[in-house]
């Protein structure tokens, strides 16, 4: 997508609105009611905001994902007072997490577009889906022309990413903080044995 910009700078709108439908089409598959939080293999949430895009602990239900039972935890830890809560009330979709440019294969002749590389795909809460459009830019605002399902009143997309700022994207960064908020013990510290 990106070399197709590169290539059609005068077709760049084209182009996006393209992956937008692309994006929009997947969030349209439907969801059972009471699907649990989970990736679409069944193992732990895939997103970009966790540790090599996974979970560290596998969900059961939707109110596992909120925070008021460790609100006081999420405020020390994200230092922020917007704790993540009501996901049950929230519409579970089909999360596409990873909208990077190489990820689209365009045919701007026949209006087509292939969507690929679905690993950090889950069943989530669509505030989920909204974090994963606002955090990757894809030389446009994708998440200005995806319409994401919402529920009147609920929100979690501030408290994602007031969680997503205080870390430094890296393949270790917020494992840690992950594991601190969902109450999981510290990994053991390995020593080399001479």
């Amino acid at each position: 997508m990106g070399q197709l910009v590169k290539e059609h700078p005068t077709r760049k709108q084209d182009i996006c609105n393209l992956v937008a439908f692309g994006l929009q089409e997947l969030l349209r598959i439907p969801v059972p009611q009471d699907s649990r939080p989970a990736a679409i293999d069944g193992v732990p949430i895939q997103h970009c905001l966790f540790d090599d895009h996974m979970a560290p602990l596998e969900n059961q239900n939707i109110s596992e994902l909120d925070t008021p039972k460790r609100g006081d935890l999420w405020i020390r830890i994200t230092r922020q007072s917007t704790p993540a809560k009501n996901f049950a009330h929230e519409p579970m979709v089909f999360c596409y997490s990873d909208p990077w440019p190489e990820n689209f294969i365009l045919d701007l002749d026949r209006n087509l577009v292939t969507i690929i590389d679905f690993a950090v795909a889950s069943i989530l809460p669509s505030s989920f889906a909204k974090h994963a459009l606002s955090a990757r830019k894809i030389d446009a605002n994708l998440d200005d022309l995806v319409n994401v399902p919402i529920t009147n009143g609920v929100d979690n997309l501030e408290a994602l990413c007031c969680a997503g700022a205080l870390i430094v994207q890296s393949a270790s960064s917020f494992a840690p903080c992950s594991r601190r908020i969902l109450g999981r013990p510290k990994p053991p510290r390995y020593q080399l044995l001479s």
